[in-house]
């Protein structure tokens, strides 16, 4: 399960349930919450200003903007959310981690997520999915190479920025969905999901 702490200004959330400490003149405060909305609210009155997802077992920390919509994934293999509408739309970023024993090194990983995509094909990773396109990316710092997709899902189009990454003990897939409309809109928000991240 994946925790959620608030030190001082230092927060993250849990998948199942949300959990907050907060520090103040060394006193530190444990609260559980409810649901996302109990969370929210409580950051409001709190104060808070800055929340950190922190799973040091899959080895990442990254900061949760105030605009991400923690979701329920399901999983403790898989954390993210969705951003705000953009013409009704809503878009995610969700990091899925993969232990790194399944695959023999990062060439494998890659292989299973984006393999070599051709038109009309499905990926490894799903037969509903058909793959419409991938192109090479920038090398996001600190973290890893992108990709930049194109697929096709339940009668949608869908444009995808896909980062992977690989900590001591898993492998990253960092995914942002979007629609071929919003993806330009709503990349300056991943960019900036990205700055946030730190894999440990």
């Amino acid at each position: 399960m994946k925790n959620l702490f608030l030190v001082s200004l230092l927060a993250l959330a849990i998948i199942k349930c949300f959990g907050q400490t907060k520090t103040d003149s060394a006193k530190i405060v444990h609260k559980t919450f409810t649901d996302y909305h109990d969370l929210q609210q409580q950051n409001k009155d709190d104060k808070i200003v800055k929340m950190y997802m922190v799973d040091s077992l899959l080895g990442f920390k990254a900061i949760i903007p105030t605009w991400l919509k923690i979701g329920e994934t399901g999983s403790d293999k898989m954390f993210g959310g969705t951003l705000p509408a953009v013409d009704g739309i809503e878009n995610a970023i969700m990091i899925k981690a993969f232990p790194k024993k399944d695959y023999t090194d990062m060439a494998a990983f890659k292989d299973f997520v984006i393999g070599t995509w051709t038109f009309g094909t499905h990926p490894k990773w799903s037969t509903e999915h058909v793959c419409y396109g991938i192109k090479d990316m920038d090398y996001v710092p600190g973290i890893g190479k992108s990709y930049r997709a194109s697929n096709f899902w339940q009668n949608h189009i869908y444009t995808c920025k896909y980062v992977l990454a690989e900590t001591k003990t898993a492998f990253l897939w960092i995914d942002f969905t979007a629609t071929p409309t919003t993806y330009e809109v709503n990349l300056p928000k991943f960019d900036e999901f990205l700055r946030g991240l730190q894999l440990l």
